[in-house]
């Protein structure tokens, strides 16, 4: 699985990769992914948390999601101090965002 996932990402844009990836990883046999766009996954990063418990113990998976995670943080920690009316907003912002990582 993580080699495909690599293989796609070198062949396909990263966003698609990443909202096909999340959603297939959040997805359960008894409910379907919510649909989430590349732009909503930035907004919230912390929808990757939802993935089910099997999930995270499948070590390819798991390495995929923290990829994921990793990068949307990065891109959310940008989109944040554009957005913040002050830097000390989007510090205090950011430090919510960790403790809960």
């Amino acid at each position: 699985v993580e080699r495909n996932f690599l293989l796609a990402q070198k062949n396909v844009s990263s966003s698609e990769v990443y909202c096909a990836a999340v959603s297939a990883m959040i997805a359960s046999p008894n409910t379907p992914a919510p649909f989430s766009t590349y732009g909503m996954l930035c907004r919230d990063p912390l929808l990757l948390l939802q993935c089910p418990l099997n999930v995270w113990h499948c070590r390819g998976l798991r390495r995929i999601i923290l990829s994921v995670l990793s990068r949307l943080m990065d891109a959310n920690e940008s989109l944040t101090r554009q957005v913040s009316q002050s830097e000390v907003v989007a510090n205090q912002f950011l430090a919510s965002r960790n403790l809960v990582l």
